[in-house]
């Protein structure tokens, strides 16, 4: 555990230079219930309303608890359960390459139609050939991934549960 405070300490002390480079949008958060802590530029952000976020590279989520949040890329759809927490900055590993490192937590992705969508972990890289996955991070570092369909007509994965989210988008 002080390895990753260490690293996220250097990580997120790294971000105003970014920043100053101009943050590449990435994609919008939606906050479907609890609370989502978004750090940006070492600013921490806080969101409790159910609001979009517009995301940035170079941000990191963090969902609270009882939280669930829907980030919606090009690429595809996460959903992020509670207390899960991701690093959205490019990275590329053995001829792979993404933007979404997941430190801890559980993520659903569903790429878009045709599409596919890499995740990275200390663990190793998960990438997707069009169908949805999920992966989980333990404390202690295991990754577990489970591949799965969806049954037609529902989308678990794409939206929050009617009259949850919405609202203008925020940055």
């Amino acid at each position: 555990m002080k390895v990753l405070s260490l690293w996220l300490l250097v990580q997120v002390g790294l971000a105003p230079a970014t920043a100053a480079l101009g943050a590449e949008p990435y994609g919008e958060a939606t906050l479907c219930r609890g609370r989502l802590i978004l750090v940006r530029d070492g600013r921490r952000l806080e969101r409790q309303e159910r609001r979009r976020v517009r995301i940035l590279l170079g941000d990191l989520l963090r969902v609270g608890a009882e939280g669930t949040v829907l980030l919606t890329t090009r690429g595809a759809t996460l959903r992020l359960a509670g207390n899960t927490i991701l690093y959205i900055k490019a990275w590329q590993r053995q001829g792979l390459r993404g933007h979404v490192r997941m430190l801890y937590g559980r993520v659903t992705v569903v790429p878009a139609a045709g599409g596919r969508f890499t995740v990275t972990t200390a663990g190793g890289s998960i990438r997707s050939s069009g169908g949805a996955f999920t992966v989980s991070v333990t404390s202690r570092g295991d990754v577990v991934v489970f591949t799965h369909r969806e049954t037609p007509g529902e989308e678990p994965a794409r939206a929050c549960p009617r009259g949850v989210g919405g609202g203008p988008t925020r940055s």
